[in-house]
């Protein structure tokens, strides 16, 4: 009997050791997550107040503007996926009040010389902008050049002692002298000699007059010292109600076309790429040192 039971019970025992569990179902969901990104519905605007500078404009261009411009903007964005029922054009002759209006919801889209939008005392929010630029600092093929290039950071009176050369009215070092040495600026250095084009400065750098000097161009033929920060030329700013993104997308992809139209001089000449407001920091440093 005992002999029996312990049979029986090996038999179970290995029974139990064969068996393999059937694995759980796998998930879809588990497996491989969902990726469905849900597309955004096209933005549709009831009107949408776009306002240019006159500046130097013809008097004839703006009127022609204000009458035409809006069907052909309306257009454009409809292409591009953005529905506008009403699109009105307006021309101010102060940037500053045109900045203003933006802010608190006047005009809805406005486009504006950036060297003007950061002196305003309103700050809209930047849509886009074009026309970037840097100004980079450059060391001549002199004796003094050549010596301060190996300096991996210059001190302020190693610089001092350099012949510097300018192009009269251009700014943009100031910004980087006072960042680097202190708030210092070329007022501060002893010797500086303006020029009264690019061509002459750039001559005075062959000619070994001048030591160190900015220059808004890449040049093989001279030291890069240091990289500037970058700048731009013509901002397009946006009312807090009518900044979204699918506007951003939209306008740009317009502007490639109404920039070749009759009325691309109110546009600016160089193309738009998408913009914030921290791209115009270093813009709106050098007005409030340079004034």
């Amino acid at each position: 009997m005992k002999k029996i039971c312990w049979i029986l019970a090996l038999s179970l025992l290995l029974t139990g050791c064969g068996k393999k569990e059937a694995p759980a179902a796998s998930s879809p969901a588990a497996s491989s997550p969902a990726q469905t990104v849900e597309e955004q519905e096209p933005l549709a605007l009831e009107s949408l107040t776009v306002e240019f500078l006159r500046g130097k404009a013809d008097a004839s261009l703006l009127m022609r503007a204000v009458k035409e411009l809006p069907e052909q903007f309306k257009a454009a964005l409809e292409e591009n996926g953005v529905a506008v029922d009403e699109v009105s054009v307006t021309m101010s002759g102060s940037s500053a009040a045109t900045a203003q209006a933006v802010e608190e919801g006047g005009a809805d889209l406005a486009f504006l010389p950036v060297e003007e939008l950061v002196r305003a005392d309103a700050y809209p929010h930047v849509l886009a902008l074009a026309g970037e630029y840097r100004t980079d600092l450059y060391a001549a093929d002199t004796e003094y050049g050549r010596n301060l290039s190996k300096r991996p950071e210059p001190t302020w009176t190693e610089l001092d002692h350099a012949r510097w050369g300018v192009v009269a009215g251009e700014d943009a070092i100031e910004l980087w002298l006072a960042d680097h040495y202190e708030g210092n600026g070329l007022s501060d250095l002893t010797t500086v000699t303006e020029y009264g084009t690019w061509e002459e400065l750039q001559a005075a750098a062959e000619a070994g007059e001048i030591d160190v000097f900015p220059a808004a161009e890449e040049l093989a033929d001279f030291t890069l010292l240091s990289e500037g920060e970058p700048f731009y030329k013509m901002a397009v700013v946006v009312s807090e109600e009518k900044a979204d993104g699918r506007l951003t997308d939209a306008l740009l992809s317009a502007l490639e076309d109404l920039q070749k139209g009759e009325f691309a001089a109110l546009f600016g000449p160089e193309p738009y790429a998408a913009g914030t407001d921290e791209d115009l920091d270093a813009q709106r440093r050098r007005a409030s040192i340079t004034g």
